[in-house]
C-alpha cells in the first residue's frame, strides 16, 4: 500500500504530526510520501507517487486546500 500525506504550507504542528505518522508508516513497512501544499496544488507529485490512499493533516482552515482545490478528475 502507498499512502500520500498532504500537509498545508503553514501550521508547523501539522507538519510534525505528518512526519510522525510517516515515521510510523515507514516502521510498519508502508510506503509513504509527505507532500506540502503550497500556492499550487501538488498534483504532479501525487500522480507520480500513485498512492492508494491520501491523508490530509491540517485543520478546517485549510479545507479549501484539501477538498475544494483538489482536482479529483486528474487523479482518476
Amino acid at each position: 500500500m502507498k499512502i500520500a500525506l498532504l500537509v498545508p504550507q503553514g501550521g508547523y504542528s501539522f507538519v510534525n504530526q505528518a512526519r510522525s505518522l510517516a515515521k510510523g508508516l515507514t516502521e510498519l513497512k508502508v510506503e509513504n510520501c509527505l507532500i506540502r501544499i503550497s500556492q499550487d496544488f501538488p498534483l504532479e507529485q501525487i500522480v507520480d507517487f500513485k498512492p492508494n490512499l491520501i491523508v490530509g493533516a491540517g485543520s478546517w482552515h485549510e479545507y479549501e486546500d484539501f477538498v475544494v482545490n483538489l482536482p479529483v478528475a486528474a487523479l482518476l
